[in-house]
């Protein structure tokens, strides 16, 4: 459990489930890609592929979310083309100080 003054923050955090409390009593729980946010403008559930959310006026409203990939740690994969590009900047770098493969 930490407590944030500066931020006015509470969060409680296990292996499980973590769990937000911020000032204005907004509260966010989330369990891997599933989430529930909580405030006096509305609710907000999520299982990663739908949204469904009721906002302050008890409108209801449902849409499914993108998919997208994880992005991983560190520097990401070039793409293709600026890989020959840098391949080819390599090899003329070489050839220029005379080195041999």
């Amino acid at each position: 459990m930490r407590m944030h003054p500066a931020k006015s923050v509470v969060r409680l955090k296990t292996q499980f489930v973590e769990i937000d409390i911020e000032a204005n009593w907004r509260v966010k729980v989330t369990r891997g890609s599933h989430a529930l946010s909580v405030s006096n403008q509305g609710l907000v559930v999520s299982n990663g592929k739908i949204k469904a959310s009721i906002d302050n006026r008890n409108r209801f409203q449902a849409f499914s979310v993108p998919e997208h990939r994880a992005l991983m740690l560190g520097q990401p994969e070039r793409e293709k083309g600026a890989r020959k590009q840098l391949d080819s900047e390599s090899r003329r770098n070489k050839e220029i100080s005379g080195e041999t493969d």
